[in-house]
């Protein structure tokens, strides 16, 4: 697999906050903070999963030394991804207290209609299927700076990761199905139970739901991961998993389904863990019955 799953706070912000919140302190000097946030490096920025649509970074600054099973957001702030996959966050923090500091990053940023929803009293994000299937835009990535002891400057780098397997299906037959009259435009996908909520302290995941991808255009202009020359894209999703490996029935949904002498096409047993890829192929249109999978390639600068 080609390796893979804050602009400055404002002032004015974390006033209000200290204004806000009498248990904050003001920013004692030495407390200057900067992280270089990055994505992962990839060895290509041309397919699947190389990282570029994730471009808003959002942060979340906690105090660790708080109590109480929920949390308060002390204050957050958002930067811009440049072209090299970095971003740079400057935090003045009170010398001697500790921190925990949460990132995200997007390609939704605050829009509208985003599937991922953050709440910072549980620092746990949820995850909403049922939007078109083959898109890229869902990629996204997290990391947590936890206990973070202030005692002068600190310069450090951060490296996201991707809380995500990503499922990739492909099939040898696309143009022999053509000529014998089975026209697919638009595929689909979806896993019966799954889960959707993911802590971004601990790395727990929870919830139970459908993971639906609804009917898109196939995949365009992108290489399968295996035997490019040979199999052709019918899908990609990202799903939300836990950090260990576990099996999943994943059903291939596309615009011939609809007729009554074909079903989806069902993969049983499927492995899928955070951050790698699952390649599922074979001569799928015409012999599903004959299919290969792997899941062996990992992002490399992921953990």
């Amino acid at each position: 697999m080609k390796k893979l799953i804050f602009a400055t706070a404002a002032i004015a912000a974390m006033l209000a906050a200290s204004c806000s919140n009498e248990d904050v302190q003001a920013p004692a000097a030495g407390g200057n903070v900067s992280f270089t946030v990055m994505l992962p490096e990839m060895a290509s920025r041309a397919d699947f999963g190389d990282g570029t649509t994730a471009k808003k970074l959002t942060y979340y600054v906690y105090d660790a030394e708080a109590t109480g099973d929920t949390k308060t957001v002390l204050f957050d702030g958002t930067a811009d991804f440049g072209a090299d996959l970095h971003a740079t966050v400057q935090l003045d923090l009170v010398t001697g207290k500790t921190y925990d500091i949460v990132f995200w990053a997007d390609s939704y940023g605050d829009a509208a209609g985003r599937p991922y929803t953050y709440d910072g009293a549980s620092q746990t994000v949820t995850v909403t299927y049922g939007t078109d299937a083959n898109a890229e835009a869902r990629d996204a990535f997290y990391f947590t700076e936890k206990a973070l002891k202030i005692s002068g400057p600190v310069s450090k780098p951060v490296t996201l990761k991707r809380p995500f397997a990503q499922l990739n299906v492909g099939t040898s037959d696309f143009e022999a199905a053509e000529k014998a009259g089975l026209a697919l435009t638009q595929t689909g996908m979806y896993i019966a139970d799954m889960p959707n909520t993911l802590n971004l302290y601990d790395g727990t995941v929870g919830g139970s739901v459908k993971a639906e991808f609804t009917l898109a255009a196939l995949p365009d202009g992108e290489d399968f991961p295996v035997e490019a020359a040979k199999y052709k894209y019918l899908t990609m999703n990202y799903v939300l998993v836990g950090a260990d490996k576990t099996t999943v029935d994943v059903h291939l949904t596309s615009d011939i389904n609809a007729s009554a002498d074909r079903k989806d096409v069902a993969f049983t047993a499927v492995p899928v863990q955070r951050n790698y890829r699952t390649n599922i192929f074979g001569a799928l249109l015409t012999d599903p019955a004959k299919l290969k999978q792997s899941a062996t390639f990992k992002a490399a600068g992921n953990n």
